[in-house]
């Protein structure tokens, strides 16, 4: 049993949960997160242009190149690029290192 997930499979329930649009809440439940790192990975989501999000109805909503990024994550080329850049654990990932990582995604998918 896997007690710790890394930072791109939380990252792929988010983008994953809100592809039709979701409420906090089932974003919370589905991704086994509570509310402050719920709000510092949809904050790096929405900075890199990857959730919108709407705060009259608290709810979020994957964009393009949000489905881009999910797929890509989803394939495994983000774990390759990952090893390339960091090699350690991709749980111990700063902020400004998994910015790198998304933005070389969103590169990768717009190439395709």
């Amino acid at each position: 049993m896997t007690l710790y997930r890394d930072r791109f499979d939380i990252l792929a329930s988010i983008l994953e949960t809100a592809k039709t649009s979701a409420r906090h809440t089932d974003i919370l439940r589905t991704a086994s997160l509570s509310h402050i790192p719920f709000k510092q990975y949809l904050l790096l989501l929405h900075a890199n242009g990857l959730i919108e999000y709407s705060p009259r109805e608290r709810t979020c909503k994957t964009t393009e190149k949000g489905l881009h990024f999910l797929d890509i994550s989803l394939s495994g080329d983000i774990s390759d690029k990952c090893n390339v850049i960091y090699h350690g654990s991709a749980s111990a990932l700063s902020i400004p290192i998994t910015n790198t990582i998304i933005t070389l995604a969103t590169t990768i998918a717009t190439r395709k």
